[in-house]
């Protein structure tokens, strides 16, 4: 929606305006969902790098080092799950904490022809950011 109204304003579109940014500057939380776009238009300039730019500007931005994953299955609902029905039993609540600092996100990514390097680097000072 950000990046229509600005194109209908004439603006640069961004995937993460400074509007955006300052409304969470004024807000006590974040709640974030997902971001991305259609699969088969990665390649367009609306869509390419969204998510990169939307989740890192927000991280940088606001020096966000956790990311908090809730998984539940429902006891109605766990005839969906691809899981054994005796390892989820009468349902699974459980929060999957990840930590943003380092690693493969914001390591340096190398290709040579069929070959691929992703770096994953830390040092003391990152891991101690949380």
């Amino acid at each position: 929606a950000a990046w229509a109204a600005a194109e209908a304003a004439g603006k640069p579109p961004s995937h993460f305006p400074t509007e955006t940014c300052t409304t969470c500057e004024k807000s006590d939380a974040i709640l974030f969902g997902s971001v991305g776009g259609p699969v088969d238009q990665q390649h367009e300039p609306r869509w390419k790098d969204c998510e990169k730019n939307a989740l890192l500007g927000l991280r940088k931005r606001f020096g966000l080092g956790t990311n908090l994953r809730p998984s539940k299955v429902y006891p109605f609902l766990s005839h969906l799950c691809p899981l054994k029905p005796s390892v989820i039993g009468a349902g699974v609540d459980m929060l999957i904490i990840r930590e943003l600092v380092g690693g493969i996100y914001f390591g340096e990514h190398k290709r040579e022809g069929d070959k691929a390097w992703d770096i994953m680097e830390y040092d003391v000072a990152r891991i101690k950011k949380p």
